[in-house]
């Protein structure tokens, strides 16, 4: 079966290409990994252009990260992920009966926004400015790289090694749903930040 792309358009030069797998020997469900974090992807860098300079770095009156410091967290912890996702092959070890089984549970914490999450110190943004465009650019550049890696690994096993805080040990499909669901929840953040 051959999967065919669509091309997602968007008020900003920057966008992820259109993906196109041909004769690839990727597995089916990496394929539709792949084309989720492209859409997934352009959903955030069209929730990104909105802001100026002044609103990517302007904080709530009500408390709360500005756009720039939700950017940069979702660029910490997409960077920090990759790392697992690239680890010692000898920390993998095959997935249980069903390699998806804790995806609903992420889905279900990471849409329930009244669930405040306090992030770990080590994916804190910090508190200086920072240039849209660049940050931008630099999400761009770490989705690349993300599908790369999707197209390169066996997302259905398990790492051991680095459990997550609350769901515990993950498969590499369960940890790039999370990617993707706890970026939707910061797209939701910045589209109501940019209509305060």
């Amino acid at each position: 079966m051959q999967l065919t792309t669509k091309t997602l358009r968007m008020n900003t030069p920057l966008q992820m290409a259109p993906l196109t797998f041909g004769d690839s020997k990727l597995p089916m469900a990496n394929e539709f990994v792949c084309l989720a974090i492209q859409k997934n992807t352009n959903e955030l860098l069209r929730a990104l252009a909105r802001f100026d300079f002044k609103q990517f770095n302007q904080a709530p009156a009500e408390g709360g990260w500005a756009a720039g410091a939700i950017a940069e967290h979702l660029l910490l912890v997409e960077i920090q992920i990759a790392k697992i996702l690239k680890g010692n092959p000898g920390l993998k070890r095959n997935a249980p009966l069903d390699p998806e089984e804790k995806v609903a549970l992420i889905i279900q914490r990471m849409s329930d926004r009244t669930n405040r999450i306090e992030a770990p110190e080590s994916l804190l943004p910090s508190y200086t400015s920072k240039d849209p465009t660049s940050f931008t650019e630099k999400i761009l550049i770490q989705r690349r790289s993300l599908i790369q890696l999707v197209c390169e690994t066996n997302l259905f096993c398990e790492y051991p090694d680095n459990p997550h805080r609350f769901f515990g040990v993950l498969t590499g499909m369960e940890w790039v749903n999370f990617i993707l669901h706890h970026c939707q929840r910061h797209i939701e953040q910045l589209n109501e930040l940019r209509f305060r």
